[in-house]
């Protein structure tokens, strides 16, 4: 049945012209298009191929800035936060431990990082040098100058984590985090 729109249905979704993407173009007796989609004559979706993890010891920052949300600034404050804590980390969360990367930023990328623990390097508190120490996020210059003092008091035995926290030099959490590179 024919209309005065030339060969086109008269009723919204008929048999109108077929369009681009399985699109159905008919018009009313009022003058208004109606369209209709098909999704079976859609293109199919692009199948995106999963981005390869990053390994925190070894990424360089061409390889961090792969993931989302880290740009050059932060590929850079990560690799040089991991010099700082002695080359290595531990553990992923340890990059919510870089300011400006906060729990929000770091659930935009947690699925692409790993640590492999192979590659991590354990801290000699007892004969590392005080420096060293004072550069190390989980120290700093005031604990390093006490874990100096300390150390020239006690035997390489009697060192431990739990000793400086006993004696007030370290905190808890600090403790806590140095105890993954045992």
């Amino acid at each position: 049945e024919s209309s005065a729109t030339g060969g086109e249905s008269s009723v919204a979704g008929g048999g109108g012209p077929a369009t681009e993407f399985g699109q159905n173009q008919s018009r009313k007796s009022d003058g208004v298009v109606a369209r209709t989609f098909s999704l079976e004559k859609l293109p199919p979706r692009p199948v995106r191929k999963p981005k390869p993890k990053v390994e925190l010891n070894s990424a360089d920052t061409t390889a961090l800035m792969t993931l989302y949300g880290i740009g050059g600034y932060y590929a850079r404050k990560i690799v040089e936060f991991r010099e700082r804590l002695g080359g290595s980390f531990a553990s992923e969360e340890q990059l919510m431990d870089i300011y400006g990367i906060d729990s929000a930023r770091f659930v935009g990328f947690a699925d692409r990082v790993y640590v492999d623990t192979s590659l991590i390097i354990p801290l000699d508190l007892y004969h590392m040098p005080v420096d060293s120490m004072a550069r190390h996020p989980y120290i700093g210059k005031y604990a390093a100058r006490g874990i100096d003092r300390y150390r020239r008091t006690v035997d390489s035995v009697s060192f431990t984590l739990d000793a400086l926290l006993e004696n007030g030099i370290l905190q808890r959490a600090y403790v806590q985090r140095l105890k993954m590179y045992q």
